[in-house]
Formats: C-alpha cells, sequence, structure tokens
C-alpha cells in the first residue's frame, strides 16, 4: 500500500473517517463498500473513498470500531481478523463485488461486507445488489424495473438513491 495508513488515537478520529466517506459524492470517491452492522437486521450504509489504499485503510483500521466501547476495549481482540483481512486484501489483484463474500469471513463478528468495489460496478456490472440498485432507481420513478447500466441521464438519481441506501428514515 502506497499511501499514507492512518492513525486513529481516538474514537472521534474514528468516526471523521466513517462520516465523511458516508457523506462522499460516489463520483469522486469511486471506491465503496457497503457495510452492515454484525448483528441480525442491523443497518447496512455505502462509504465512499478516493482510493483503493483508502477504503482497505478504513477497513483495516475503522470500520471494526463504529462504536466507542469498541475502540475501547476490542483492539486486542480485531488484531487477528485485522491481520487475516490484510493479507487477503493483499491477495486480490482486483477488488470487486465477488470479493465481498471472501472478504465478510474474515470480519463478520465485527461487521458485515456486503458488497466491495468501484462505482462502475454499481453503474454497469451484473452482480445481484447492483442490478437490484438499478431496478429500485427505475420502478421508483414510474419506469419499468430494468437492471441494464445506468445511463449518463440517470447518474444523478442513482447517485441520491447510493448514498441514502440502508440509512434509517
Amino acid at each position: 500500500m502506497s499511501e499514507p495508513r492512518p492513525n486513529y488515537d481516538t474514537h472521534a478520529q474514528v468516526l471523521r473517517t466513517l462520516e465523511a466517506a458516508r457523506d462522499a459524492d460516489p463520483r469522486q470517491a469511486p471506491f465503496g463498500v457497503l457495510i452492515g452492522d454484525p448483528f441480525e437486521g442491523g443497518d447496512e450504509q455505502f462509504f465512499w473513498y478516493p482510493t483503493r489504499f483508502a477504503l482497505e485503510y478504513a477497513l483495516l483500521d475503522a470500520h471494526a470500531f463504529v462504536d466507542a466501547e469498541a475502540f475501547e476495549e476490542d483492539q486486542d481482540e480485531w488484531r487477528e481478523p485485522q491481520f487475516d483481512l490484510d493479507m487477503a486484501l493483499r491477495d486480490l489483484p482486483d477488488l470487486g463485488p465477488d470479493a465481498a463474500e471472501e472478504l465478510d469471513e474474515l470480519v463478520n463478528d465485527f461487521f458485515h461486507i456486503i458488497w466491495i468495489g468501484h462505482l462502475d460496478d454499481l453503474v454497469s456490472g451484473d452482480d445481484p445488489l447492483a442490478g437490484a440498485l438499478r431496478e429500485e432507481l427505475r420502478a421508483a420513478a414510474g419506469r419499468d424495473d430494468d437492471p441494464a447500466p445506468i445511463t449518463n441521464a440517470e447518474l444523478d438519481d442513482f447517485i441520491d438513491l447510493v448514498r441514502v441506501f440502508g440509512q434509517p428514515d
């Protein structure tokens, strides 16, 4: 990894990173991950990062510690899954939706990786989540629920959908 890796000394620093990624525009920060809470029926949110490195660093150092108590108490417990995740990420030449399940198995006591990839994977990819999001966009607009790639005319609305996907109303 070639970018400097952030060092989180406080839970507030972790939250700033995660809030910035949650609020980022995927057109400027196209490397994304859909994270779910580790308990059944938990919230899901997309997080967007400007580079693959930034995404990987956040997975390794921030996403496990959304909760302040976990930040204080679970650092040692996180080390083994963190190491395994780091090795798995290094072994992946392409970080795309097909990797989500394998990566999730390494970290699912802390958080769930539901989807991972590049914005282009959602816009025109063929994984089930991408197709479902495109269908949802078109159905909400009263059009056929077509999973075809997003057109330029649909992109702004699609970005709006992705930015609020899974967040509580």
